[in-house]
């Protein structure tokens, strides 16, 4: 839903609303970020804190930090490099010797 219909319905679906995390609410029945849902709410004319902003942000921030990480280490994973140890189907890490002196 485009943005200008969205704050046409939410004039409908504020006073209707009777929770206690009204950004998270916004974002779940429309379908957006928290971030664009504490613009949109702004617009709107409901007051959002700088410090719930911040924190949202920070929030975000965090996670992609996070998924990029575990992207990369499947990345990783996936070239062969575990453990700090570069291995493919034709090599492995080789630990030891046999009684008979063969890797």
């Amino acid at each position: 839903m485009p943005r200008a219909r969205r704050l046409q319905s939410a004039k409908q679906w504020l006073p209707t609303y009777t929770g206690k995390h009204l950004v998270r609410a916004y974002a779940r029945h429309y379908h957006t970020d928290l971030l664009c849902s504490i613009t949109e709410l702004r617009i709107l004319g409901i007051t959002v804190t700088e410090e719930y902003e911040t924190a949202v942000k920070r929030s975000v921030e965090l996670v992609t930090a996070q998924k990029k990480q575990m992207k990369e280490a499947a990345l990783a994973k996936s070239r062969g490099l575990v453990w700090g140890i570069n291995q493919d189907e034709n090599f492995a890490f080789i630990v030891g010797h046999t009684s008979g002196g063969a890797p």
